[in-house]
């Protein structure tokens, strides 16, 4: 096992500071004064549809478990495809009474409790990246 660097992919994003170890080069290294700035969004686009991507994949495994066993997880399976990565922590599974929700806490860091952003906040990528399955009826598990 080898230590992270912020080249992983699944280095985790810290919100006080997205450029991570790159934040400030010296400065004689001119050109990646002038490049890292746009690779830290790249980083930060590319987190956030890993993030995606892994919060469908997971609410598809969960809803897949369901329909075989009629029960849903108590939690999600420890594997690498359900690890946040802006956290390295697993993606957050919540049972509720209408079926079960599936997020990451996004680039802020901040758990909204499965919320989604509105707005202009949303568009800037804020808030919950969130899988909600409902099946608009109280369920029982």
């Amino acid at each position: 096992h080898h230590a992270q660097t912020m080249a992983d992919p699944e280095y985790p994003i810290h919100p006080d500071n997205h450029a991570g170890d790159l934040a400030r080069p010296p400065w004689y290294a001119v050109v990646s004064r002038a490049t890292l700035p746009a690779m830290d969004g790249l980083k930060m686009r590319f987190c956030t549809h890993l993030a995606r991507s892994r919060v469908t994949r997971a609410g598809l495994a969960i809803w897949q478990r369901h329909s075989e066993h009629q029960s849903w997880p108590e939690s999600l399976p420890q594997q690498e495809e359900f690890i946040d990565p802006f956290t390295g922590k697993p993606l957050i599974y919540r049972i509720n009474a209408n079926g079960f929700v599936v997020y990451s806490v996004g680039k802020d860091h901040e758990d909204d409790q499965g919320k989604k952003a509105k707005g202009e906040m949303a568009k800037q990528g804020w808030g919950d990246i969130v899988w909600r399955y409902s099946t608009g009826r109280k369920l029982v598990n």
